[in-house]
């Protein structure tokens, strides 16, 4: 596995439902990122600290208070790029899509997670990954984050570190996009290109 997906896999973990393994997850993280980007591993770090004290019922609580009680912090891509429309169901669509051409499976999340969605990211062509990185993960990043904004949540430091590798690897979000849809890159395989995508 390339260090890049290593790095993504590891950040998707931090964003699992916490359980008993979750020391090695945050250590596997934490391994990662070491050498890779600073402001990244920083965050983790401040993440670390922030949930190291917590027994394993206050970070299952903690957990689900912030992401599951919260659309405003929701993990799903396709929901803070479309809302519940059309567009999200084929942004889904494409998703899967994508999962099963990249032998990735579907756990119990919904696809467009972001525990789906930043080991696709990571498997993705270069061209392909750029695009789907500013355009789509780092708006949707953005708009996760505002949800944050005032709560001193220690998610958010696993958030910012994902926005932190992503923009150092693809580029800043383009958050000055036309409105939707606009076409995703062209996928040779399927033989289109979806309009999905901000």
């Amino acid at each position: 596995m390339s260090s890049t997906a290593c790095s993504y896999e590891a950040l998707a973990d931090l964003l699992r439902y916490p359980e008993a393994a979750w020391s090695a997850r945050l250590a596997a993280c934490r391994r990662a990122l070491e050498g890779d980007d600073a402001d990244a591993a920083g965050h983790v770090a401040r993440f670390d600290e922030g949930t190291h004290t917590l027994s394993v019922e206050e970070r299952e609580e903690l957990h689900m208070r912030t992401f599951d009680c919260n659309p405003a912090c929701a993990l799903e891509v396709g929901w803070h790029l479309f809302g519940e429309t059309y567009d999200r169901g084929a942004f889904m669509v494409w998703m899967r899509e994508r999962l099963h051409t990249y032998g990735l499976p579907e756990i119990a999340e919904l696809p467009d997670h972001l525990t789906h969605v930043l080991p696709l990211l990571a498997r993705l062509p270069a061209t392909e990954a750029d695009r789907f990185a500013t355009e789509c993960v780092l708006v949707a990043l953005h708009r996760i984050l505002a949800g944050f904004a005032g709560k001193n949540n220690p998610y958010e430091h696993a958030l910012r570190a994902i926005a932190s590798l992503l923009t150092a690897r693809h580029g800043p979000a383009r958050l000055d996009m036309a409105p939707l849809p606009v076409a995703l890159p062209y996928d040779a395989e399927l033989g289109r290109a979806d309009e999905v995508c901000v």
